[in-house]
């Protein structure tokens, strides 16, 4: 197998693996603005309840992106003639996603 074919899987392997933790934030957003437009209030177990599938959602992300990331960086590496703007930006935006969770922890310490 080539070196372009194995980036081509990892880039389609990292844009596969981020689907859960964006369907998640997805599913949040519209959950957050919905319920108050329609007057419902949020029960407190709906947050609590999201916590079990962002924290799947994030280990799915982290095993299937995260490692297709590594990948591609490493072929990347090994043969610079193999490198493209598409890939480069796949690997930042994967690298800030996994990072936006300990990110939005860290700054909601401040608010």
């Amino acid at each position: 197998m080539s070196t372009h074919t194995k980036l081509v899987i990892a880039n389609v392997l990292m844009t596969i693996g981020a689907i859960p933790l964006v369907f998640f934030v997805v599913w949040l957003i519209g959950i957050l603005t919905w319920t108050p437009k329609h007057g419902a209030i949020i029960p407190i177990m709906d947050p609590i309840g999201m916590i079990g599938p962002f924290i799947m959602g994030f280990i799915i992300t982290a095993a299937v992106a995260g490692t297709s990331a590594a990948w591609s960086w490493d072929l990347v590496r090994a043969n610079p003639q193999n490198r493209s703007r598409v890939a480069l930006v796949l690997r930042l935006t994967t690298v800030a996603t996994l990072i936006s969770p300990f990110a939005v922890l860290f700054l909601s310490r401040f608010f």
